[in-house]
């Protein structure tokens, strides 16, 4: 997962206060293949389809991320009432459900609602589905009563609760303290999610291919099959 010698280099550069703090973080680090989270946020799906059976499913046409590579190894069980793929698709009231890999400070959930809100004036309940979290109390369920459903929640692994009188913006970039020593083999999170100092640490290079080869024509064809299936059901 990391190269010693990046380590023992890294830990050189800094003063053996952080030090100690860097060393924490390397041994609280979860690594996950990109097969794993795809398993994750499964799971969480289905705990999801069975608390709610009438759903919208919302998917970004815009910059392809991995949500839709998450999105099109769950297909096969996506049966929504509606795809909604821009802020003026929204004609009926049932909930709409947003899927990604993980979720950390839910800045990206947050952006979907209040655009939503904004362009629609929707009132859709909103649940945000994911293999992984840092936190289930973001500001996308207290600032905008979203429902987080996900396979694994770290909340113990938390900046704040491992480093609690600890600056961690001064010291490694972190934007909040619901940073958390995860990564997985297709991405490493931004400084809203994860430690930024893994880059330069880690053994082998972030494999983002599965992501990269998507195509604008890969999510159109995902649309279409996901509303031939619901159709068949």
């Amino acid at each position: 997962m990391f190269d010693p010698d990046k380590v023992v280099e890294f830990l050189n550069n800094h003063t053996e206060s952080d030090r100690q703090i860097i060393e924490i973080i390397l041994k609280h680090t979860l690594y996950f293949t990109t097969d794993e989270v795809i398993s994750m946020v499964r799971s969480a799906f289905q705990k999801f389809t069975k608390m709610v059976t009438h759903y919208n499913l919302w998917i970004s046409t815009n910059k392809i991320g991995s949500e839709h590579l998450m999105l099109i190894h769950l297909q096969d069980i996506l049966k929504p009432i509606k795809v909604i793929t821009n802020y003026q698709d929204i004609d009926n009231d049932y909930p709409i459900v947003a899927i990604d890999d993980a979720i950390y400070s839910s800045v990206y959930m947050c952006g979907i609602i209040d655009n939503l809100i904004y362009s629609s004036k929707c009132k859709n309940k909103f649940y945000c589905v994911a293999g992984i979290c840092s936190n289930l109390t973001p500001d996308v369920v207290t600032q905008f009563n979203g429902t987080i459903i996900v396979d694994k929640c770290f909340s113990d692994l938390q900046a704040k609760i491992l480093f609690p009188d600890t600056h961690m913006y001064d010291k490694f970039g972190c934007e909040n303290h619901e940073v958390i020593p995860v990564f997985f083999e297709h991405k490493i999170a931004n400084e809203f999610g994860s430690y930024q100092f893994y880059h330069k640490l880690i053994k082998n290079p972030i494999d983002r291919h599965r992501i990269n080869k998507i195509s604008k024509q890969d999510i159109d064809n995902l649309i279409v099959n996901i509303i031939k299936l619901d159709n068949n059901v």
